[in-house]
């Protein structure tokens, strides 16, 4: 067993096995991608990488599901494999992250050229890939599949099945006397109480020096529970913590507007999306993991530092576009800011200043979207309370009206302009 220091969880304890894991080039590379990309040029702190993420994100796993499993009904032999199964989860879901966070997405190769299509039908669509698609053929096709299979009691499809509901375990591994355990570990990695946003949230949040992210985490993890419904076991939360649970969202949304979303991250952004479309070279990230996992932030610098594109040099030399103007959904009607933006645009146009304008969009939940209910394999949280000797479940949305009260997605549009031209910008937009 291996103690590894975290500033903010304190020590991870990490077995042998999975040591062999972050030993590894694929995995090490992460220590060389930032959590934030740009946003340290705001919050200056914000320089942890992912692979810390992903550590934080496999000891919180590891500590929820130690609590949820305490009573569950199976045997201490199928519990240790689960625990095993879904620690790697945690620990591999973030993997396949492009350079910059986000940014990178745009330029991911098509999905064809990563040739899973003979793991699943949904790899053979005619799309560009995600980074998800990378972190599973990170798992299924690498030197971690080998490993998987070799030192752990588990195969590499298990842990792939908890990343993407879509996968076929393609045996009875996560059944247990005719209950599937799948649902409950799939949700530890991705859902409305993930652990991956329990982590991030608090951890960027520490780093950026704010209180946004902080909510009541203990609170939140000593009452999480499970439920049993049609054959499957979910993620099931204590009533007493319901109030807890809508703090957490709010605390997510206020991270999303206030740092997430800051002004100066955002034109970084947008600034590195106009290099990716102006270079003359088609920038491609490559499908070949040997390749890929060499395109860490540091790589990506390099290019844009040696590079007489001017986006990339005003990103180079920290010489960004200037914000002049900014809307925000949640102070005018839906309509009023998109009418606004566009009108100041054509006053930008007409006086023949250059400028960019962006979009931030936010929605506090997915959660409760008939649609995603309707389109994807759902995992519904339940909400159980005991009174006598009698236990309630009832599905999440009945209990709270957040979801409901948030649904509409915020958004903010601004707009920006060569610093040389700030002051007339905004000596004509008033």
């Amino acid at each position: 067993m291996l103690e590894i220091r975290d500033p903010f969880h304190g020590f991870i304890a990490v077995s042998s096995e999975e040591n062999l894991i972050l030993r590894h080039p694929f995995f090490s590379r992460l220590r060389f991608i930032k959590q934030l990309g740009f946003t340290e040029f705001s919050f200056p702190g914000a320089s942890h990488s992912r692979f810390i993420h992903s550590l934080g994100t496999c000891h919180l796993v590891s500590k929820a599901f130690d609590v949820i499993f305490k009573n569950a009904p199976c045997d201490e032999v199928f519990k240790k494999k689960l625990k095993k199964t879904v620690r790697l989860a945690g620990l591999l879901h973030d993997i396949g992250h492009g350079p910059l966070s986000h940014v990178a997405e745009v330029v991911m190769p098509p999905l064809s050229e990563l040739n899973m299509s003979d793991i699943s039908s949904e790899f053979a669509e005619d799309r560009q890939a995600s980074h998800e698609d990378f972190s599973l053929k990170f798992i299924l096709q690498s030197d971690f599949t080998k490993i998987i299979n070799e030192n752990f009691e588990c195969d590499a499809i298990h842990v792939a099945c908890l990343i993407n509901k879509n996968l076929n375990p393609k045996n009875d591994f996560f059944i247990y006397e005719g209950i599937d355990y799948r649902p409950i570990l799939s949700q530890l990695v991705s859902s409305e109480l993930d652990m991956d946003r329990m982590d991030y949230l608090q951890r960027d949040a520490y780093y950026c020096g704010t209180k946004y992210g902080e909510f009541e985490f203990e609170w939140i993890l000593n009452r999480l529970t499970w439920h049993q419904h049609e054959g499957a076991v979910y993620l099931a939360l204590d009533h007493k913590a319901l109030y807890s649970f809508d703090d957490y969202l709010l605390s997510r949304q206020n991270m999303y507007l206030m740092v997430y979303c800051h002004h100066r991250s955002v034109i970084y952004d947008e600034m590195l999306r106009r290099y990716f479309a102006e270079d003359e070279t088609p920038f491609v990230l490559p499908a070949k993991l040997e390749e890929y996992h060499k395109c860490t932030d540091f790589w990506l610098y390099q290019i844009l530092a040696k590079s007489k594109n001017v986006w990339a040099q005003r990103i180079s030399t920290q010489t960004e576009f200037a914000k002049v103007k900014e809307w925000h959904s949640a102070f005018l009607n839906s309509a009023e800011p998109k009418a606004e933006a566009t009108k100041a645009e054509k006053i930008l146009k007409d006086n023949n200043i250059t400028y960019i304008r962006s979009h931030s969009k936010m929605k506090m939940s997915n959660y409760y979207n008939v649609e995603v209910k309707n389109s994807e394999i759902f995992y519904p949280i339940f909400i159980k309370s005991k009174k006598n000797a009698e236990v309630k479940a009832v599905p999440i949305e009945e209990c709270t009206d957040i979801f409901q009260k948030y649904a509409q997605s915020r958004y903010m549009i601004r707009l920006y302009v060569d610093p040389k031209d700030k002051l007339e910008a905004q000596k004509i937009l008033k």
